[in-house]
């Protein structure tokens, strides 16, 4: 079994865990009273890209309140609340490859001290998380004798040889900072600004931004594309009866030189709420995060 299944398989758990803990589930985790919480929606989608595979798409997320809230009274805040929040993005090729593999996208274990403004019991308040985290995709290719071996490999099996680059290991540590904001109430419309900075030395593990065996045309670095966002939700979009979440993310290094959108938008519903979503620019795949793409996909979200 591979490391990316037995992820999989864990995060899977761990997410039927969450859906039984608790009856609703938005951006945030929901209720804090609940033990476990999808921390961003889940979802198993159709996932296409031009001239890629197509693939189904599955993102499992869980959100764990490892305190209950502190007081704090300090800067305007009421509270403070340590959380663990681990996301698993993962898809798998539709027949056009050997063995239609599993693809590791995304691992995101992290940590944050989440800080309320406003009433303890009410769901609607600002706050502020400080985070540190890690992110990769679970792959191992990190040597040119890797790499060549991935595409002989793939030769051998009939396979385009530049595929290999999905195998291409990446990771980054970083700490961050997320501020919440209602743009009306009750709960309905939020804004939210991100920053994380990438770890030069990193604290899990050494930063994977680039190998000299990819040769690209220069050396390449995360945060050149990603580190900045800008996230709009609306609970109640067209009347109340979908979701629908817009996201902008830039660098922080040369910010607004490479940007990226996503649009996702929800259908409500008690038995299977349909989700779309789109997105033109960066880090659609980690192993290839300084590749312009655009992808779309349709599917279901889990609730």
């Amino acid at each position: 079994m591979t490391i990316q299944l037995r992820t999989v398989l864990a995060a899977t758990l761990l997410l039927c865990t969450s859906l039984c803990a608790c009856r609703t589930a938005d951006m945030d985790g929901a209720t804090r009273a609940s033990m476990y919480h999808p921390y961003q929606p889940n979802y198993v989608a159709w996932h296409g890209e031009p001239d890629i595979d197509d693939q189904i798409e599955a993102r499992l997320t869980f959100l764990y309140p490892w305190t209950r809230p502190l007081p704090v009274e300090r800067a305007g805040f009421v509270s403070a609340q340590l959380h663990a929040a681990v996301t698993a993005r993962v898809s798998q090729v539709m027949k056009s490859q050997e063995s239609s593999p599993v693809l590791g996208r995304r691992y995101n274990p992290e940590l944050f001290v989440r800080l309320w403004r406003g009433a303890e019991d009410a769901h609607l308040d600002d706050y502020l998380d400080v985070a540190v985290g890690h992110e990769s995709n679970g792959q191992t290719v990190n040597s040119p004798d890797e790499f060549l071996s991935k595409q002989t490999s793939l030769a051998d099996d009939g396979d385009d040889p530049g595929r290999a680059r999905r195998s291409i290991s990446r990771g980054w540590d970083y700490v961050g900072l997320t501020w919440r904001h209602a743009l009306s109430r009750p709960k309905e419309r939020y804004a939210y600004l991100q920053a994380r900075y990438f770890l030069p030395g990193g604290i899990f593990s050494v930063p994977e931004d680039y190998f000299p065996f990819e040769m690209s045309d220069e050396v390449q670095l995360r945060r050149r594309y990603d580190g900045l966002s800008l996230i709009y939700r609306d609970d109640q979009f067209l009347g109340g009866h979908s979701d629908f979440r817009a996201i902008y993310r830039t660098g922080y290094e040369d910010p607004f030189e490479h940007n990226t959108l996503r649009i996702e938008w929800t259908h409500d519903s008690d038995t299977w709420p349909i989700t779309v979503f789109a997105q033109t620019g960066y880090m659609n795949d980690f192993a290839t995060y300084y590749t312009h793409t655009a992808t779309v996909g349709v599917g279901v979200e889990l609730r």
